[in-house]
């Protein structure tokens, strides 16, 4: 019985081999979309996961209220780690991460500025980070031991032999040998914690630490298997009183209690790569939204190819109606009908199911190319994945032909054989699932209008600074502080290089500092700003706007380290206009005094995601981390050499590197510009999908009314007339989508821009585009089967049946 079903499955999908291909290519397209989306959610929501102890680990952030606004901090004092462990037997182990930069030497007596984590060795016994060589269990115990990845031990000491190595880092001014004590495994990318080289924090004398108010380290805790955090993190109020209170004795001054201004978090590990902190985050981090964006985008797009199926399928049934009076006159049984039409809805979805892996391995390598990642199938490989997998895919076809099932023998014989049934359809069923599929499409469509408007408007927008033909330059060590006056003065005599500054921090980077200013005059009200240090050339290069005062100045004696320069937030949270705050003296420091000497027109040093905070801009140039270079627009190659050169004369050992600050700043919206890039492709694909099914619906009616348009046309209708005809009851329906569309659309992409302090206004413009385009593109896959079927010989169709 079953090889009959197959045979006449068979037989029913070569003679319908246009439906039948544009249901399986159609049914191919949505599943291989769908699991290229769903690889990508697994592996965000994969972070951190690895570790045997995920679920256990736990981030110590501080939630800090200042001036009235309360914010979250990742990063707290080194002293937490031990009095932690110490008070809460709860806790099993901690661990710090101290970001570090360090100047070392290779072989060849080259200096190079490497990125590192100063850490506990319980590192190893918290997380899952393994050595291919040494002893986890005492690796980083000892003062100035050193791990390296396979990559720099080949870098620096050009062997992967590297117990018993040592390695030459500059340290507090001079060289010091390192004892290298193990070689790191790579660290799985699905980390957010990334490195390649790790020092025992131990290097650093204890006291370093002993400051409570000096918050700069990442402390990860365990915590014992029986407790809960939940009644953990209760339990830290009690620290904080007993710990951190007599050290915030200045943040209470406005009458507040200690557990209104600070309270101690436990955070998930897990939790991190899709909510990070917006303060000093380490690594490149997810978004959840962008998640629950794509889920969904995978479900529109597979709700569109299963309702193309589904409509092709009832589409198509609607002529078996008759073969199955037929069948049914000759004693054939509904339940055996409906079975046929199950069987093949399920072997057409298996089919799409093969061909979508087919598609995944061409279209896998694409996507990696084009968005710089690393997706692949492994995922997938699990036999419970792939059994899930292939379920869904069986359940797919067998709810896509149970509605032509049942469709199509509920009708008795005799009204099947006089084909009554037909005269009477109305195609509302199929009608609304047009009406669906397109208004998905056109909010994707409307949606990637919206992101890339949003991505214009930011990549455009003024700063409050020139950022173009900046070059960044990173800069550490005494040796670089010693030259740095020479070697700018020889930069300077480039006709090319307009100015150049140094400071500890530039526009675009996630980590500042901050700290309280107090007025001379009103100790009781301290006000926190970010602070940045440089030196006199840095509103100069960066081309900012003085509105009030003026700037740093090397002709003014009185121009100090320490003195300040505010931006108008900063002023405004003192509760002064610019001039106002001209000549005020702040406290700061612990005792430091600076004169405000200006106020700088607001300028975004952080992404367009947040609103302007209030800075001060410190005339510090001891405390530098990069030299921001200004070039005018000419000769880049020649200039870049000539920069190289003098570096080499001046720091000659130490390796030169560079960027561009335009650069930096794309890469805060990299995620947004991955979200628009992808809602241009899967827009594009659910457009595609949808008018496969469009244009195997216009060629069921076309042959549907094939006698109608014979008839019409001899009875003299103009081809035009019949077009309009046949393409006028489907574009409808797609007009119809518009309207339904747009104000879904619009929800979605309000609340989406809710992510940007500085955003675009929604206009009817792109959401009037998202619906011309889908019209169009229908209108024309329509209009090309109504053509042919209007312009085909009357008497061939007065003779179809």
């Amino acid at each position: 019985m079953l090889l009959n079903y197959l045979k006449l499955a068979i037989r029913r999908f070569y003679r319908n081999r246009l439906f039948t291909i544009i249901n399986i290519c159609g049914l191919a397209i949505g599943f291989a979309i769908c699991m290229v989306i769903l690889l990508w959610v697994e592996r965000e929501l994969s972070y951190d996961r690895f570790h045997r102890n995920a679920q256990r680990i736990y981030r110590v952030e501080r939630e800090l209220l200042r001036d009235q606004v309360s914010s979250r901090w990742p990063i707290v004092s080194g002293a937490y780690r031990q009095a932690l462990i110490d008070d809460y037997p709860e806790i099993e182990n901690a661990v710090r991460f101290w970001s570090r930069e360090f100047a070392v030497c290779d072989l060849q007596n080259v200096i190079h500025h490497q990125s590192a984590f100063a850490v506990d060795n319980s590192v190893f016994q918290i997380f899952d980070f393994r050595l291919a060589e040494g002893d986890q269990n005492s690796a980083l115990t000892q003062p100035m031991s050193v791990v390296l990845t396979r990559e720099l031990a080949l870098k620096y000491l050009g062997t992967e032999k590297v117990t018993g190595q040592s390695l030459r880092i500059e340290w507090k001014g001079e060289s010091v040998s390192f004892q290298v004590t193990g070689l790191l495994k790579e660290v799985p990318s699905n980390s957010h914690l990334h490195f390649d080289m790790l020092i025992s924090i131990s290097s650093y004398p204890a006291e370093t630490f002993e400051d409570w108010r000096t918050n700069n380290l990442f402390t990860y805790i365990l915590v014992a298997e029986n407790a809960l955090a939940t009644q953990l993190e209760k339990k830290l109020k009690m620290f904080v009183s007993q710990r951190l209170e007599a050290c915030y004795g200045d943040l209470l001054c406005q009458g507040l209690d200690i557990h209104q201004v600070l309270k101690i978090h436990l955070f998930p590990l897990t939790d991190i790569h899709l909510h990070p902190s917006s303060n000093w985050e380490i690594g490149d981090s997810g978004s959840s939204a962008t998640v629950y964006i794509f889920i969904s985008i995978a479900l529109l797009i597979l709700i569109i190819a299963c309702l193309n199926f589904i409509n092709l399928s009832t589409a198509a049934a609607s002529q078996r109606i008759k073969e199955n009076g037929l069948r049914k006159t000759i004693g054939a049984r509904s339940g055996q009908l409906r079975l046929q039409f199950i069987l093949e809805s399920v072997i057409i979805a298996i089919i799409a199911f093969l061909l979508a892996f087919e598609l995944i391995s061409f279209f896998l390598p694409l996507y990696n190319s084009v968005f710089d990642d690393t997706l692949d199938m492994t995922v997938m490989g699990s036999l419970s994945r792939l059994s899930g997998i292939f379920g869904f895919v069986i359940v797919v076809g067998l709810l896509a032909g149970l509605y032509p099932a049942i469709y199509v023998t509920r009708t008795d014989p005799v009204t099947a054989l006089k084909m009554a049934f037909r005269g009477q359809a109305k195609p509302t069923f199929r009608r609304t699932m047009v009406i669906i599929q397109f208004i998905i499409s056109i909010t994707l469509i409307s949606g990637t209008l919206i992101i890339s408007r949003q991505m214009h408007y930011v990549q455009t927008h003024s700063l409050g600074f020139a950022k173009d033909n900046i070059m960044l330059v990173p800069c550490r060590g005494e040796q670089i502080a010693r030259s740095y006056t020479n070697f700018r003065a020889a930069l300077l005599s480039h006709p090319l290089i307009q100015s150049l500054t140094v400071s500890s921090d530039v526009p675009g980077v996630t980590f500042y500092s901050n700290t309280n200013f107090i007025l001379k005059t009103e100790p009781e009200k301290p006000v926190s700003l970010i602070i940045v240090g440089t030196d006199y050339d840095f509103i100069q290069t960066y081309q900012m706007e003085i509105v009030a005062g003026r700037n740093f100045s090397r002709d003014f004696s009185s121009d100090t380290p320490g003195s300040v320069l505010l931006n108008e937030a900063a002023a405004r949270r003192f509760g002064w206009t610019p001039a106002d705050a001209i000549g005020k003296e702040l406290l700061f420091f612990r005792g430091d005094t600076g004169q405000i000497l200006g106020v700088v027109k607001n300028f975004n040093f952080r992404s367009l995601h947040y609103a302007v905070e209030p800075m001060a801009i410190l005339l510090y140039p001891e405390y530098y981390k990069a030299i921001s270079i200004r070039i005018l627009p000419g000769d880049l190659t020649g200039t870049l050499n000539f920069i190289r050169q003098k570096w080499v004369d001046f720091y000659p050992g130490i390796d030169f590197e560079f960027s561009f600050l335009d650069e930096l700043l794309d890469r805060l919206y990299q995620n947004e510009v991955r979200m628009r890039n992808l809602f241009s492709l899967f827009s594009g694909f659910s457009v595609f999908v949808a008018c496969l099914g469009l244009f195997g619906l216009s060629v069921f009616i076309a042959v549907e009314r094939t006698k109608e348009i014979g008839i019409r046309k001899a009875l003299g209708a103009r081809t035009t007339r019949l077009v309009s005809m046949l393409s006028g009851e489907l574009s409808r329906e797609v007009l119809i989508a518009n309207f339904i569309a747009w104000p879904v659309a619009i929800f979605m992409m309000n609340r989406w821009l809710q992510n940007f302090a500085y955003r675009i206004d929604l206009t009817i413009g792109p959401f009037l585009l998202a619906g011309v385009i889908t019209y169009t593109i229908a209108l024309l896959t329509i209009s090309w089967q109504a053509i042919k079927a209007a312009t085909a010989n009357p008497i061939k169709s007065l003779r179809y049946e």
